[in-house]
Order: structure tokens, then sequence, then C-alpha cells
């Protein structure tokens, strides 16, 4: 279970990511605890379920304060090796980045199997480390292809949101 400044950092970083109640809440059900039931409020985390969330948060656009970017994502997928599937944040950005690239379901099966060296299409069977990997290549692929550099995805989403003419207002 978390402590009180834990469960403060998770709140700042789900209303500076912008996620609404109903997504948070969503979010949050993603998530089991000990007897498999989902979880209904964030004092009911784990620490690796917490850095989990939080790398959800980073990658829509949250940034502690005084850490790397990339500092939650890099964390969850080097820190808990035990289990070394890729964790709920990086399939959400590797989802993500591959709409942003215009790859449907093909494409990153494509981007898989090229990264996994022919090991596996399918995210499930990736390691934590593969998917960090791909999701960081897919980044520079995008970036390349704007010629501009994107800080986080939430800058690269709202910018897609933006030209396609489909952005609303979240605030």
């Amino acid at each position: 279970m978390l402590n009180r400044e834990q469960i403060k950092l998770v709140h700042v970083a789900r209303k500076a990511a912008g996620l609404d109640e109903g997504r948070y809440r969503l979010l949050l059900r993603q998530y089991r605890d000990a007897s498999g039931r989902p979880l209904a409020s964030c004092r009911q985390m784990t620490n690796r379920q917490m850095d989990d969330l939080l790398a959800v948060c980073e990658a829509i656009g949250w940034r502690h304060p005084g850490l790397p970017e990339d500092y939650y994502r890099r964390r969850t997928a080097e820190l808990y090796p035990a289990d070394d599937s890729p964790s709920f944040a990086l399939r959400e950005a590797m989802r993500h980045l591959a709409e942003d690239l215009g790859w449907g379901p093909e494409g990153l099966k494509k981007m898989i199997r090229r990264m996994t060296r022919h090991r596996t299409d399918a995210v499930s069977q990736m390691t934590a480390r593969e998917a960090w990997a791909t999701v960081e290549a897919m980044k520079s692929m995008l970036q390349r292809r704007d010629k501009k550099i994107y800080r986080t995805l939430h800058e690269a989403a709202h910018a897609y949101s933006v030209t396609e003419g489909d952005y609303e207002q979240t605030n």
C-alpha cells in the first residue's frame, strides 16, 4: 500500500497528464490486488503498480520535476525484471505511436518482429527492454518524419489531432 506522499504524487501526475476522473478510474481497474480484484483506489496499489501508473502519466505528458523525461518508463522496464513482460504504459505507448505513424496492426507487428529479431510479432511476448527500445525507435521515426522533436507523446498526439481537425479542448 502506498504512503501519503506517494498517493499525492499519483494524483498530481494524473491531473497534470490530463486524465479525467473516468479515465483515471478505468486505468486503476487495469491493476489487480492480491486476490485478483480490480483496484478501486490508488491506496490499494503496490509500488510497482504506482510506477507503472506514473509511467502512463509520463507517456501522456506529465514530468516529475528534476527527473529525466523518461524516468518512470525506464524504471518500470529496468527495475522489475521478475515479470519481464511490457508494462501497460509501454503497450499503450506502442499503440499510440503506431497510430501516429499511420501504421495498422500489420505495421506494428512488422516493427515488433524487427525489434525482437523475428522471435515474435506479439506485444505480449516481448520483454520489457524490447518494448522500451521499440517505443524509443518509434519516437525517433516520428521525429525524423516530422522534422520536429516531441518531448512527450502528448505533444505528438496534440500535433496530430490539430492537423487532422479533431482536437478537442480537454482542460
